[in-house]
């Protein structure tokens, strides 16, 4: 006997139980809405897939660090190790780096800039200069003087989300 009828409502027999015409259609709905909501979640972005979007200049959160030469008095002819790393603390992609070194008091007078190419595209989201100087007349410096070095990083275009760190020392 697959169908009963009781107090005129249809009783469906399944795998030895009764449902009601109600209780299948709850269930229908039940599982509609489950399967709605899975598929909400699967068509959800998590955070790990960051797609850069290079107009969005607050994605990008740079940060800049002078990790070498420090601030203490250096002489000439002494040879600095310049160390500068320049990040995305978002690991965005590091479009755009300069590091100068400049004289404090005449700031024309620019005697380091690497890397030759300021457009670095580093797609790891940060980047890290290494290089030896020596603070000779030769390359521009002068004793009893005060300079500046100078860490920079910027987005895709000029100005996005910059920013410049400096720290200055002293030839004797």
């Amino acid at each position: 006997m697959d169908i009963l009828f009781n107090y005129q409502k249809t009783l469906y027999v399944y795998k030895n139980k009764f449902y009601t015409k109600q209780t299948q259609q709850n269930m229908k709905h039940f599982f509609l809405n489950l399967l709605a909501i899975g598929v909400f979640f699967i068509s959800c972005k998590s955070d790990d897939d960051k797609t850069e979007d290079p107009t969005d200049t607050n994605s990008m959160d740079y940060a800049a660090q002078i990790m070498s030469p420090n601030s203490d008095n250096k002489r000439m002819d002494d040879e600095i190790h310049i160390h500068a790393v320049l990040e995305s603390t978002t690991l965005q992609t590091v479009h755009h780096v300069k590091v100068s070194i400049y004289n404090k008091t005449d700031t024309s007078t620019v005697v380091y800039t690497k890397p030759d190419e300021a457009h670095v595209h580093e797609k790891e989201g940060k980047f890290e200069l290494h290089d030896d100087v020596t603070l000779s007349t030769e390359n521009g410096f002068s004793s009893d003087s005060d300079w500046i070095i100078e860490a920079k990083v910027w987005g895709h275009d000029a100005g996005d989300s910059e920013v410049t760190i400096t720290k200055e020392f002293h030839i004797d």
